[in-house]
């Protein structure tokens, strides 16, 4: 989308004068969505002052009221929600632009250490708490199985998949659900050190909101820092989440099937095949484990019995997929903006 054509949406949403002029720099997505789900984001600025993080895709009705039912229950950590607005077969959603750096870049840059990017985590962890509420098993219920029951519709499955999770792998998982005390609380459900940021005064926001909720499985949250992290070993640990996480497989197991389901509604099936493995051999070992299974099994033992090492080096190939991906994303849109300066001087100078 040109420069001109966002002016003029945000002339519409009276959010720039009439007479005001744009720059407008492309802000990477994640890579590989599948086009019901397909967005792209820009830095919008006004005479070198931010105006918003802009999104623009075909249905943001779901982000726009995440993103500001989040911003009012975590006010102090979440950038404000500013407009959302119908062009075409468009929307337009506006969120105030934090002017600061993700933490896994700055601490690439050395510009932050381990125990600082931590420190930044704990801060917003400790917002995150401020919104817990007690609740009861029927309500940690209720949500455990309509979230099982998505995961269960995902085409990602076929009808073994679905005998292999109905009998080995979502028992164990409802069980460790029904085990008190229960709680719930607010999290963005993607809080990973690239989407924490931090700026020259050490203010810190939580941003990417699609998926925010008031959910029971918060404990999502030290999992997804600690697994999808780019920061190093000695900065992939929360303390004030790993004390209240019970020793049980339960809980990695259904953030791991979320997580397929997830990638194959956002991305498609393939790319949630494509990430598989390492998410297959891991469920393969928690199902062993929460039926206390010692002895060799012939269909399972090729899964359960890769040990950490071959684990460790296969998520480490899978981030780095992941990271080059990002990489090539952002090279495309850097090139879309140039053409888009490229046309409009173009229009500029034509009679």
């Amino acid at each position: 989308m040109d420069t001109a054509a966002i002016a003029q949406v945000l002339r519409e949403a009276r959010v720039l004068d009439a007479g005001g002029s744009l720059d407008v720099a492309p802000v990477s997505n994640h890579p590989a969505r599948a086009a019901g789900h397909a967005r792209t984001s820009y830095r919008v600025s006004t005479g070198g002052r931010p105006i918003c993080h802009l999104t623009v895709g075909g249905d943001l009705h779901d982000l726009w009221e995440r993103t500001r039912d989040f911003a009012t229950a975590c006010p102090t950590i979440a950038c404000r929600p500013l407009f959302r607005h119908r062009n075409g077969g468009n929307e337009f959603v506006g969120v105030e632009y934090f002017e600061g750096d993700n933490l896994e870049s700055l601490a690439a840059k050395g510009a932050i250490t381990s125990a600082e990017a931590v420190a930044c985590g704990e801060r917003i962890v400790a917002a995150l708490e401020e919104t817990r509420q007690p609740s009861t098993a029927e309500a940690a219920r209720r949500e455990m199985d309509s979230t099982l029951d998505w995961i269960f519709a995902s085409p990602l499955f076929g009808s073994l998949d679905r005998v292999v999770l109905n009998e080995l792998i979502l028992p164990f998982i409802r069980a460790g659900a029904l085990e008190g005390p229960h709680a719930t609380r607010w999290t963005n459900r993607d809080l990973i050190p690239r989407n924490v940021l931090r700026n020259d005064g050490e203010e810190t926001r939580l941003i990417d909101c699609e998926f925010a909720a008031r959910t029971h499985f918060f404990a999502e949250d030290w999992w997804r820092w600690h697994t999808h992290s780019g920061l190093g070993s000695d900065a992939r640990d929360l303390p004030s989440l790993r004390k209240e996480l019970p020793a049980a497989p339960w809980l990695e197991a259904l953030f791991l099937l979320r997580q397929m389901a997830l990638t194959c509604e956002i991305s498609g099936a393939a790319q949630a095949l494509a990430d598989s493995h390492f998410v297959i051999d891991r469920l393969a070992a928690l199902a062993a484990e929460a039926r206390g299974e010692r002895q060799p099994n012939v269909f399972f033992k090729p899964y359960a019995s890769r040990n950490a090492e071959e684990l460790a080096h296969l998520k480490t190939v899978y981030v780095a997929l992941v990271q080059r991906q990002e990489e090539t994303q952002r090279a495309l849109l850097q090139a879309e903006a140039a053409l888009d300066k490229v046309r409009n001087a173009g229009k500029a100078k034509s009679p």
